[in-house]
């Protein structure tokens, strides 16, 4: 899939591969992801590419990586994205939204499964509520890179996507967000998925 996107989108894609849970707990995954960032930019110019064009993404999990890594370069004051690209991330781990609700039986993921990842990664319960694990309890959105964040219509993850474009505005931060009708969590590998055409267009 990433081969494919890098055919449609003319660009070079460099895929993280971070340390998982339950063996590495938070925070190690978010430290990989942002410690490759910054390898990665700081070596665009080897590999002749646009340090002003790199833009950090994501898809599940690996969105709501994106989405803390851009605030961590910000609060540390690193090389900031030229953007940000969030598939259907989980932006608050309570689990708590109307869509959670809605879709928690979805066939492609479930709430079971949500809370599943979300202890295995936690080391206490406490973590759930530091902004590096759940973006949207963050208490800053300014001066963020400009987000785009795709969501699927039948996900219990659609309205973490929808409130995290609300809180990046409300911060003054650029964000928008592309709901896929008639889609489910985790379709965009998959070429014949609903959703995927329109969300290449």
């Amino acid at each position: 899939f990433l081969r494919h996107l890098a055919d449609v989108t003319e660009c070079a894609i460099l895929l993280i591969d971070y340390r998982l849970a339950p063996r590495f707990k938070f925070p190690t995954a978010v430290e990989d992801c942002y410690d490759a960032y910054i390898w990665a930019y700081e070596g665009a110019k080897y590999w002749k590419v646009d340090p002003d064009r790199v833009f950090i993404a994501g898809d599940g999990i690996g969105g709501t990586m994106a989405s803390v890594v851009s605030m961590m370069i910000r609060d540390r004051k690193g090389p900031q994205p030229a953007g940000q690209i969030l598939l259907y991330p989980l932006t608050d781990c309570r689990l708590r939204t109307q869509s959670m609700v809605e879709h928690k039986d979805s066939p492609t993921l479930n709430e079971k499964m949500l809370s599943y990842y979300v202890k295995s990664f936690e080391r206490e319960p406490k973590d759930i509520l530091s902004p590096i694990f759940s973006p949207l309890l963050s208490q800053d959105f300014t001066r963020l890179p400009p987000a785009l964040i795709i969501a699927a219509e039948n996900d219990p993850l659609k309205d973490d996507a929808v409130l995290y474009k609300e809180a990046l505005i409300a911060g003054d931060s650029e964000a928008a967000v592309f709901i896929a009708q008639g889609a489910f969590n985790g379709f965009m590998p998959f070429k014949d998925a609903k959703g995927r055409e329109e969300t290449e267009g």
